[in-house]
């Protein structure tokens, strides 16, 4: 058994690596099933409408907007966080890989807003364990909703039974929360008042994300029923709470062009709607990612040149012994 003591290490090694492999995997999925449904029709069916490109960035928008009232909160009596960094925090979380945009957005905090490492790092850990608070809320709300429609076989079409998984994700979340209540002191910085402040924005964060995604959908395809729309949002945020797992949108592309077989729609443009969404998210955040390095220089001279490890290894140290002082 000494070769499962290693996978762990091996893992670490090679996570990039199988990172790639597992985009691979995702993506030759993807192409099979276009293949199958006909490429060239769903092709064919690509919304062209302005509208759906005016409601993509209204909705990529909500999430930057959200956190500049979050870290208005976190951190009160410094600079308004701006746009860049907030865009460029998205594009790194998206693009390069998952809290590499919360590891140089602490970096950029600290330089540029004069925080110490330490209040830094704790403002965006509470902001990001909040925000999955949040999420995974809105994800049981969306999930308990379809139950109580008595749409129960929809949902156990994606996870199976319907009874145990919601039984689990509700006995999660009240163990979760009881748990972050009863230790709040050793997992967050913030204090109550402002810890449920943050909830609440992350939470209305998710709401107008999902309420500009759902217009999107309907504008290229207004006859098909809201639920429908409502399923596809639960399915994605399903799929969002997976952990260690790179470009959920491309594993959420796989699982909706799977369920769509046997709805009654129009598969060819159902497909061509998923694909054209998932497609513009992933080259909206790679294009930011793009500009936001093309801009260092200017917005964040100080990090602009340091490597992603550079980052975290200089601020895990400088928050090491920060708390080396204070226990001193």
């Amino acid at each position: 058994m000494h070769w499962v003591r290693q996978v762990p290490a091996f893992l670490k090694q090679h996570r990039k690596i199988l990172g790639w492999l597992w985009t691979l995997l995702i993506v030759a999925v993807i192409a099979r099933q276009l293949y199958n449904l006909g490429l060239r029709d769903v092709l064919g069916e690509l919304p062209d409408e302005p509208m759906f490109f005016v409601l993509y960035v209204l909705g990529f928008l909500c999430g930057p907007l959200c956190e500049k009232f979050v870290f208005r909160v976190i951190w009160p009596g410094t600079r308004t966080v701006g746009w860049y960094s907030l865009l460029r925090k998205r594009a790194l979380n998206f693009v390069v890989l998952g809290y590499s945009g919360d590891v140089w957005f602490a970096m950029w905090a600290r330089e540029r807003l004069r925080l110490r490492a330490r209040k830094a790092f704790h403002g965006v850990k509470d902001s990001t364990i909040l925000g999955g608070m949040a999420g995974a809320a809105f994800t049981l709300s969306l999930v308990v909703s379809f139950a109580l429609a008595g749409e129960d076989a929809m949902i156990a079409r994606i996870i199976g039974r319907t009874e145990g998984p919601l039984i689990a994700m509700a006995l999660a979340a009240v163990i979760g929360v009881a748990a972050v209540f009863i230790f709040r002191r050793s997992v967050f910085r913030v204090g109550l008042v402002q810890g449920i402040k943050v909830f609440v924005i992350h939470l209305l964060r998710f709401v107008l994300t999902n309420i500009f995604l759902i217009l999107q959908y309907a504008v290229v395809l207004p006859s098909i029923p809201m639920d429908t729309w409502l399923l596809f949002i639960t399915v994605q945020m399903l799929i969002q709470q997976l952990p260690l797992i790179p470009n959920r949108d491309l594993l959420f592309l796989v699982v909706a062009m799977e369920i769509t077989r046997g709805m009654g729609v129009d598969e060819h443009s159902l497909s061509a709607l998923l694909v054209a969404t998932t497609l513009l998210r992933q080259l909206g955040n790679t294009a930011l990612l793009i500009v936001t390095s093309i801009l260092a220089p200017r917005f964040a001279p100080e990090i602009a040149d340091r490597p992603e490890s550079d980052w975290a290894e200089k601020l895990a140290n400088e928050n090491g012994n920060a708390g080396q002082k204070a226990a001193d």
